[in-house]
């Protein structure tokens, strides 16, 4: 988009200009790009990024002014010098991760992440050009049909020209991360219509990167944005694991040198490079007198005044146009002021000795009043007693599902002190916490296909958050159970209530049978068949299977001792649930299952009958 000179600040500072061309210049719709880049760029910190030290977007010739950073981009390092070693590659996913964390913080999507756009500095990584860059709020500076971003490290919803968000950056940062590694980005290399193909619809390649980048990196570079971590989630969760990697010390080999060698305060020492030929010469084009870039620039052609950029001080008039600035007379009856009279030569009015003594208590007092006031009013604002409150967290989604266990992660405070630990509710109630740092939990022992309700509650110096929105989870059904309960299991019934009392039953009676199971099928999810006794009786069903439940209904005769003489048939009805399951070779073997029977027995209508009707309800469960 231009050409970048180096340049000196009239206190020694090393800095570079960035003088747009002219024929990109004339574009409107590029001066609205480059207007939005030196707005972003003063958004983010100088710790991460190039500080923005002065601009002219309005200018014939659009000039940005960034402080220097003595290190070659990671595209020019990795060409000349080869991929980066591991222990770099470590260090640069640290400086990366928080820069872009940096970035996002202040409301900005850099939206062209790429290895030209970082730069390799002795204390750590800047991202620098936001030339395509927007806020998180705007709509995209493009045209309809227009894309605009690198092939092979855009991400596929910009690639596919949707609206990309902060995970396209963190997308952006897998691809950097692989290149840096490799050499080669995650996708290859190419044509851009290929490289564009594969970045939507090929697996990424992760050869080469060092192992504690792999799963992270393979979860920045998922199509589903909402599948990668935050950069701040990246950062906590590789700090974690690795804490040696945001050393910056040393972090570049010795292969790798400064972009220069630092020069001393002459400009003699500058390198020598051709100015910018077509410099603007009018007032609003020269970069302000404070800095004075242009001219430390040492060249060995036309001086920086005949180059056109010697600046241009502006004086503005103290009075209005039109008014004279010589002082009127004071009306009359007015007191003259004593400035005015010492303007005009005359003897200055002594006011009386008490009067002035007065004033000077008034205004002491006036004084020790506002300094008063002003300690309480900024006691009050700043309230170092108050702790800032706890920001509850966001964006709960899932992560992975088995038959017994669900995982999902979240986002931590965007601004603010981060939480000591995260407590972790399921259904309402406790289930474990994690430190502050790591914002992903996953909840093993749970029953195959179970359904439930998760919220994260952060916690800092015994204070909490509210409570998340809720993420319903469910784990897997067991996908291949021709047998789930094959088998004989002895079982335990409790008699639950009873619809009237019996003298030889009560609730809380307990006893024990044996009960057999049979699949209907050889392979996949079936029914079973059920046999065994209930109390001494015998009886036999058919349970149909809904996910990990099964159910059935059975007839049974003299199943119950309140009858007629002869035979009553009472109604079975039995729902039992897996609770656990383990693999066995081709299929899943319950270990344990839990459930109800209610037996309904019919009234008798006869006069010789012992009892009226009943009706059981027992838990039952596998011993």
């Amino acid at each position: 988009m231009g050409q970048v000179f180096l340049g000196r600040s009239p206190g020694g500072w090393l800095v570079a200009v960035k003088v747009i061309r002219a024929e990109m210049a004339a574009d409107p719709e590029f001066r609205a790009r480059f207007v939005r880049e030196v707005v972003a760029a003063r958004k983010v910190s100088g710790l991460f990024t190039a500080a923005v030290v002065d601009a002219n977007p309005e200018a014939r010739l659009p000039w940005l002014v960034t402080g220097f950073v003595n290190g070659p981009s990671l595209a020019q390092a990795v060409d000349e010098h080869g991929p980066l070693p591991a222990s770099s590659v470590l260090a640069l996913a640290a400086g990366l991760a928080e820069g872009l964390g940096a970035v996002h913080a202040a409301g900005v999507v850099h939206r062209d992440l790429k290895p030209s756009n970082v730069l390799l500095a002795a204390d750590g990584p800047r991202v620098i050009d936001f030339g395509i860059s927007r806020a998180a709020d705007k709509t995209a500076l493009t045209s309809a049909g227009m894309m605009i971003g690198s092939p092979g490290f855009m991400s596929p919803e910009q690639a596919d020209g949707r609206v990309v968000g902060p995970a396209s950056d963190v997308f952006g940062l897998g691809a950097v991360l692989v290149f840096a590694a490799t050499g080669t980005g995650p996708f290859g290399e190419g044509p851009p219509s290929a490289q564009l193909y594969r970045v939507i619809h090929v697996t990424p390649s992760l050869d080469g990167l060092p192992s504690p980048l792999v799963s992270l990196v393979g979860r920045c570079l998922a199509k589903d944005p909402g599948q990668r971590p935050t950069a701040a989630q990246f950062l906590a969760e590789f700090r974690a694991a690795n804490p040696p990697a945001a050393d910056l010390a040393d972090w570049l080999p010795a292969s790798i040198p400064p972009l220069i060698s630092m020069p001393s305060a002459s400009a003699d020492h500058l390198p020598e490079q051709a100015p910018p030929v077509s410099a603007p010469s009018e007032t609003t084009a020269s970069p302000p007198a404070a800095l004075a870039v242009p001219p430390a620039v040492v060249t060995p052609g036309p001086s920086a005044s005949e180059a056109g950029w010697t600046p241009t001080l502006t004086a503005f008039a103290q009075d209005r146009p039109g008014r004279d600035s010589a002082a009127a007379p004071p009306p009359p009856g007015r007191a003259e002021p004593a400035s005015t009279a010492r303007a005009r030569g005359e003897p200055e009015p002594s006011p009386p000795v008490a009067a002035r003594k007065r004033r000077r208590r008034l205004a002491a007092l006036a004084v020790a009043v506002v300094v008063i006031l002003g300690t309480v009013i900024g006691v009050l604002t700043a309230a170092p007693w108050k702790k800032p409150p706890v920001l509850r967290p966001t964006g709960l989604v899932a992560d992975t599902s088995t038959v017994n266990s669900v995982a999902f992660r979240w986002s931590g405070p965007a601004e603010g002190p981060a939480p000591d630990r995260y407590e972790i509710l399921r259904d309402g109630r406790r289930v474990g916490s994690v430190p502050g740092n790591i914002t992903f939990y996953q909840d093993k022992g749970l029953a195959p296909a179970s359904s439930h309700q998760f919220q994260v509650v952060a916690v800092r110096d015994r204070m909490t958050s509210r409570r998340s929105a809720a993420l319903m989870i469910s784990t897997v059904t067991p996908p291949v159970s021709a047998a789930i309960l094959d088998g004989s299991w002895d079982t335990t019934e409790t008699i639950m209530s009873l619809s009237h009392s019996e003298p030889w039953a009560k609730a809380g009676d307990k006893w024990s049978d044996s009960w057999s199971f049979t699949p209907h099928c050889s392979s996949g999810p079936c029914d079973v068949g059920l046999a065994g006794t209930l109390d001494g009786y015998d009886f036999t069903a058919s349970l149909s299977r809904d996910g990990a439940a099964y159910s059935g209904t059975a007839h049974m005769s003299n199943i119950s001792r309140c009858r007629k003489d002869g035979d009553t048939r009472d109604t079975v009805h039995i729902s039992i649930k897996v609770q656990d399951a383990g693999a066995s070779i081709q299929r899943w073997v319950a270990q344990s299952w839990s459930g109800s029977v209610i037996i309904t027995q019919p009234r008798v209508d006869y006069t010789d009958i012992y009892c009226y009707a009943s009706t059981f309800k027992m838990n039952i469960g596998s011993q």
